[in-house]
């Protein structure tokens, strides 16, 4: 990924993989990285993901938790710990999820959600949207450090197409808000590979 503003230019790679523990537990372990060394980056110069799913015995119900972990320039980290749910109604997949922010320095914790909707079929398509918001909240750095608050809004909207069983691409738009300090929009196009 290639994400520029005036007078900074930023590549991430990242590298993800699903493991199927049984029928009833499956996990995704990713790590991104590629940010600068530097508090005020856009970008995080390193994050890992963990995260679960357990079935339910409530056919469709699934009840999701994961933990993310982001380093920026000392002394800026974020983590993130989350649970939801996912359930499942033919080709509709509806899902939520409830997240515990926490950011350094300042140890300061928030909380967000996100509701999402798609409909396809894993292996031909998915085409779907997502809608979250909730607070943001930080320390700033600096001689006489303050702490800052946002409300943030974002949508994203998303077209995920196999082209053979294991290769296909994503075109994703995101649209994000925070009150009062900015807004961006954007559209990623990845391409991806399962084995």
């Amino acid at each position: 990924m290639h994400q520029s503003r005036p007078g900074e230019s930023e590549q991430l790679g990242a590298l993800t993989t699903r493991i199927q523990w049984s029928d009833w537990f499956t996990t995704y372990l990713g790590g991104s990285g590629g940010g600068p060394n530097d508090p005020n980056a856009f970008f995080p110069r390193f994050r890992y993901d963990l995260n679960g799913i357990l079935k339910t015995p409530v056919p469709g119900l699934l009840l999701t938790g994961g933990y993310t972990r982001l380093y920026y320039g000392r002394p800026v980290s974020g983590r993130i710990a989350r649970g939801g749910v996912i359930l499942y109604l033919g080709k509709v997949v509806l899902q939520g999820i409830l997240n515990h922010n926490n950011v350094r320095p300042g140890n300061r914790g928030s909380l967000s959600g996100l509701m999402a909707i798609q409909h396809g079929q894993e292996g031909r398509y998915w085409v779907g949207g997502t809608a979250g918001g909730g607070k943001e909240a930080w320390q700033t750095l600096g001689a006489a450090p303050a702490d800052v608050e946002f409300d943030g809004y974002n949508v994203s909207l998303f077209v995920r197409k196999w082209f053979t069983p294991s290769f296909g691409a994503v075109a994703t738009y995101n649209y994000n808000i925070r009150k009062t300090a900015y807004q961006y929009n954007g559209v990623e196009l990845r391409l991806f590979w399962q084995f």
